[in-house]
């Protein structure tokens, strides 16, 4: 018997979701919504909307009546706030929709109540839209309130984590919807890809969180100001100014510096501002200000909280740390600070020294920028002497000149490469090009070996192994692709070619021959043979100061620009504007690349491109094409 009553009940259960499913949106001869079952011209929801969704997987579907939207469920009943919400869209960075409740578009600027000046406009969560009066929330695919429809504001998500003001205030919630950092913070900046945060509960007050809202360093520590260590170089602090309006932007609307620099003026305090910054970084270490003037010093903490380089140790600067070593300065004096002994060792004063790498530390005159050698940690010279230094430097690798040429060392001072070379670029996947002499250029890997050898015109390192090359004379100019072995993968025999390698490390390639209007798409096998497609592409290859690390731009016959990586559009031709296409490249990088379609790609270059997006209801009935919902 119970068998028999849970087999109906299963039945039960999935005919409620093919019935669901079968519903779809049907409108009658007055231009009004409902639902019915496919196929069948009888309304099973009566028509009563402007506009109607489909139902999704949850049985959940989105309406809208004149200028205000609702969520119904498959028996037509409201979900939510009944047509309550000015706005349901969704949530970049989550699976969620964001919702307004109440409010109204506008024309006008919307004015903040807020510690700081107005985020700069752009189309990062809430701030894409120009609603007055809006509580904002988000809700789940299933109907379910993620975040209560409460706050004046909510930003994209990133990493798992939602910015939300309140009044005058700011605070994080995760993706369950859990407040982690109070709405109480004056100020506060995305997590970087470290896991903490940079807030301020007080004016002037600043704590280190992460994305627990465990408070790593109070503000009980009374620092002036947090900074992250720059990865390059001698591991500089962060140190950055910029005003209010990028950092705002910053904050909300920039695929760069995932951490603002922000000028803050607070009320009653007369001429004072207050700047940070918090930067992606690879180094573990929190560099810290404290005091003014002639009492401010440094104090360097781990990620756990704890005072590595103390307060009492007086240091007044430091580079970043490296093998329990950091470059500072302490009473007037510069010299390496040992983090475990707490021992100083003073230095040659006119010498910088940069980060520790397997014992040695490679040190050069600052002054005259020339004399670079390797020393210990005493400070002691333990190596042979070097002219200047590129503006690369790897892992145990360092490109260096002497005498007017160019060659590579190690991390002991050891010769990778000889010093015979014009220049060397800096290596893609452990393989750089170089200049010879007669400008010529080939191809050697970060070990010293020579992998094509420099007797090209133009050597470009695609990645992977994999290296495009032009050979010019006075009668013809050929293109061909060579890999890592000096084999021809493409034949130096091609008019054109460009290529570029996937985020799965394929090779992509692509030819145009002498008069022909579209490139053609080069296939190899894997017995290595070659067969060819058309495409619709008149022009691949770089936009204009938009270097990307995967994929290539592209035209169409109409001169449109689009995006593809490997076999995909990414965004297709729909914008002639560089600028509205370099927009997109950004909301791309911000987005994981996710994959745009025609209508989200044109809306999208649109607002990414104009600094205030004024969205009313002529923009909400253009948004969509017609074709978008096919009823």
């Amino acid at each position: 018997m119970k068998r028999t009553i849970l087999s109906l009940l299963l039945v039960v259960a999935y005919g409620l979701v093919s019935y669901a499913q079968s519903l779809v949106p049907m409108h009658n001869s007055k231009g009004q919504f409902g639902y019915g079952e496919k196929g069948n011209k009888k309304f099973t929801i009566k028509p009563q909307w402007d506009e109607a969704r489909p139902f999704n997987e949850y049985g959940i579907a989105i309406v809208r009546k004149g200028m205000k939207w609702g969520f119904i469920d498959r028996r037509g009943k409201a979900v939510g706030k009944s047509m309550g919400y000015s706005l349901i869209t969704d949530h970049e960075g989550t699976d969620y929709w964001l919702v307004a409740l109440g409010g109204k578009f506008t024309d006008k600027p919307i004015k903040h109540n807020a510690a700081f000046p107005p985020l700069a406009q752009g189309f990062r969560g809430s701030k894409n839209y120009n609603i007055k009066g809006a509580k904002w929330g988000l809700m789940a695919k299933d109907g379910r309130y993620i975040v209560e429809p409460k706050y004046n504001a909510i930003s994209s998500g990133r990493d798992g984590m939602t910015v939300v003001r309140k009044g005058q205030f700011y605070g994080y919630v995760n993706n369950l919807g859990k407040e982690v950092v109070p709405v109480k913070q004056w100020l506060l900046s995305p997590f970087n890809n470290l896991g903490y945060a940079y807030t301020m509960p007080k004016a002037g007050k600043m704590e280190i969180v992460d994305k627990t809202g465990r408070v790593i360093i109070s503000a009980k520590e009374k620092v002036g100001l947090f900074t992250t260590f720059k990865n390059s170089g001698i591991g500089t602090p962060e140190f950055l100014n910029a005003d209010s309006l990028l950092s705002n932007k910053a904050l909300w609307n920039d695929s760069i510096h995932i951490m603002p620099v922000v000028a803050m003026y607070f009320a009653g305090v007369a001429n004072k501002y207050y700047g940070f910054t918090w930067n992606n970084t690879s180094i573990p270490y929190i560099h810290a200000t404290k005091g003014k003037g002639k009492k401010a010093r440094v104090v360097v903490y781990d990620l756990q909280g704890n005072q590595l380089i103390p307060d009492d140790a007086n240091v007044t600067s430091v580079y970043a740390p490296s093998e329990n070593v950091c470059f500072a300065q302490k009473d007037g004096k510069w010299g390496f600070y040992d983090l475990n002994t707490h021992q100083f060792t003073v230095l040659d004063q006119n010498r910088t020294y940069y980060p520790f790498h397997e014992g040695l530390s490679l040190s050069f005159n600052d002054k005259e920028d020339n004399n670079y050698y390797f020393v210990d940690r005493q400070g002691n010279k333990v190596s042979d002497t070097w002219d200047d230094m590129g503006s690369f430097n790897g892992e145990g690798y360092y490109s260096m000149e002497k005498n007017g040429k160019w060659g590579l060392i190690d991390s002991k001072g050891c010769e990778l490469l000889p010093f015979v070379y014009e220049m060397i670029y800096k290596p893609i996947d452990g393989y750089m090009e170089v200049d010879q002499e007669k400008g010529k250029q080939g191809i050697c890997d970060v070990k010293g070996n020579v992998i094509v050898p420099a007797k090209y015109n133009y050597v470009w390192n695609i990645g992977k192994g994999f290296f495009l090359v032009e050979d010019s004379t006075a009668t013809y100019d050929r293109w061909g692709i060579l890999n890592s072995k000096n084999e021809a993968v493409i034949p130096v025999k091609c008019d054109t070619l460009t290529a570029h390698i996937d985020n799965a490390g394929k090779l992509h390639v692509f030819k145009k021959d002498k008069g022909a209007s579209c490139y053609t798409k080069v296939k190899i096998s894997t017995s290595g043979n070659l067969s060819y497609e058309p495409t619709p592409y008149t022009w691949i290859g770089d936009l204009k100061n938009r270097s990307v690390e995967v994929g290539q731009f592209f035209t169409d016959k109409s001169d449109r620009f689009g995006y593809m990586i490997g076999d995909e559009e990414v965004f297709p031709a729909v914008t002639s504007k560089e600028a509205e296409t370099a927009a997109l490249m950004d909301y791309l990088k911000e987005n994981g690349f996710r994959k745009l379609n025609a209508t989200e790609a044109r809306v999208i270059a649109k607002r990414a491109y104009s600094l205030l997006f004024k969205f009313t209801e002529k923009d909400i009935k253009n948004t969509l094409d017609n074709d978008l919902w096919d009823f």
